[in-house]
């Protein structure tokens, strides 16, 4: 139960009610943007960003119209398919802007061991290295992400002999967990810190999937199996050269961000 919740319930005993079920409304239906139904999507949304509005519709339960309530309640918006805050705190901002030098040096010295993790596509400086789908109602768990890692390593051993590697994946739960953490370090790969709330500074998010979105525009897809030929085609299109300036971008997104005081870096 989160911490309004606890506030309400004690607010509803101290006012003399010792009943905990609802009592009955008059006049119009209750609408479904309740504190409760608020709590649910901000959890729903801090497990995964990049869920839809129908997604999270069909996850509570409620309308359309109603979770848009809620995420302006909530004070949500997307970047770059992901939703973050619409205002960013002077915290988050404070934390978005740690040791830019050590992240520059680590482009600059290891651009072509350096791999982009997001969910299930990896890439470096080089080529596309590995894709996974997950099917209809999946989610992304720590232990499922650690079976990635571990296709991830036998491709790389494959791909990308005698290297050391620095990983970039953002900080949501499942790349966060110590089950995650415990496994890239007995691999002896280095992480990159990755902010919160930063899909602006995840090459995944603010390029990369929106090549594949626009290279697939138009095209209808019988299959799942028809889908994932068709992105694994686009990753593969993209080329050499699109990774590798994509990689060094970043240097100037996190000179960007310093400038911009830790507030979002937009094109």
């Amino acid at each position: 139960m989160g911490a309004s919740s606890v506030r309400r319930w004690v607010k509803h005993f101290k006012d003399g009610n010792t009943s905990i079920e609802d009592e009955p409304q008059c006049g119009r239906p209750r609408t479904a943007s309740t504190e409760r139904n608020k709590e649910r999507m901000d959890e729903i949304i801090q497990d995964d960003r990049r869920l839809t509005v129908d997604t999270i519709a069909r996850k509570i339960g409620i309308g359309h119209s109603a979770v848009q309530e809620i995420i302006e309640r909530l004070g949500y918006m997307k970047v770059y398919a992901r939703w973050g805050p619409r205002l960013l705190t002077e915290d988050h901002k404070a934390q978005r802007k740690p040791s830019p030098q050590n992240c520059c040096r680590d482009i600059d010295k290891k651009a072509i061991n350096f791999l982009l993790c997001i969910v299930t596509v990896v890439w470096d400086a080089e080529w596309f290295i590995l894709a996974e789908f997950l099917e209809p109602g999946q989610t992304i768990s720590a232990a499922r992400y650690v079976q990635t890692l571990h296709k991830l390593r036998r491709a790389l051993r494959d791909k990308r002999l005698g290297r050391n590697f620095i990983i970039l994946h953002d900080n949501t739960r499942p790349h966060a967990a110590r089950l995650t953490l415990e496994a890239i370090a007995k691999m002896g790969w280095e992480i990159l810190p990755h902010p919160s709330y930063s899909p602006d500074l995840a090459p995944s998010d603010y390029n990369l999937f929106g090549f594949v979105k626009y290279q697939l525009r138009g095209q209808r897809f019988e299959t799942r199996e028809a889908i994932q030929k068709a992105v694994r085609q686009c990753v593969r299109m993209a080329g050499t050269e699109f990774y590798r300036r994509e990689i060094f971008k970043l240097r100037e997104r996190w000179e960007k961000r310093l400038q911009k005081s830790g507030d979002y870096v937009k094109e």
